[in-house]
């Protein structure tokens, strides 16, 4: 109700403060990423497009304008605007092996975002169906650092499962910030037969 509140007074505001909105984002995908945790059961043998489907509603739900699939520098998974231009991308990957994730990546950074002033933030958002997510974040974390050596990464002070990365958007020439959120969707049960 909090992020809903602050999300509305943010769109009607006249000169919103862009990383007021950014950190709101994070915040309600944080939340949304919990909330699949908690209910991996039901979500587990979905697929992207139906999983990000529900990511978009709950964005919905707290107030935010939010599209599925929409049409920016092609099909882009989660598209959240807001006043003045405002523009932060989602792109979501079922985690099957690290080059599928770098794919995200790519798409996000060089096929969708622009990169322009309002338009310099994103998540890749790693839908994990098996176990131990952290080792998933800390492998992909290393070979993405490993391919992209000139990025600055940082661990999200909120998040231990979540990393960001600065790069310089090769459209814009500007500090493009992507954060890199699993969504843990295991569910296999130890006491049912």
């Amino acid at each position: 109700m909090l992020i809903s509140l602050r999300v509305m007074s943010l769109n009607a505001a006249n000169d919103p403060v862009e990383q007021e909105f950014v950190e709101l984002i994070d915040d309600a995908i944080d939340l949304i990423a919990l909330e699949f945790a908690e209910t991996a059961h039901h979500r587990k043998d979905r697929n992207e497009d139906s999983l990000t489907i529900d990511i978009v509603s709950l964005l919905k739900a707290h107030g935010f304008l939010v599209e599925h699939d929409a049409d920016v520098g092609g099909h882009c998974d989660v598209v959240v605007r807001g006043p003045r231009g405002f523009l932060w991308l989602g792109e979501a990957k079922i985690h099957s092996d690290y080059e599928w994730l770098n794919k995200g990546y790519l798409q996000l950074t060089t096929r969708y975002s622009t990169g322009m002033v309002g338009q310099q933030n994103g998540c890749v958002i790693i839908y994990c169906k098996g176990p131990d997510v952290n080792r998933v974040v800390n492998t992909w974390r290393s070979k993405y650092q490993s391919l992209y050596q000139e990025a600055t990464v940082t661990n999200c002070p909120k998040n231990v499962l979540v990393f960001r990365s600065v790069n310089k958007h090769e459209r814009s020439g500007l500090p493009f910030t992507v954060r890199f959120v699993p969504f843990s969707l295991y569910h296999k049960p130890k006491d049912k037969k």
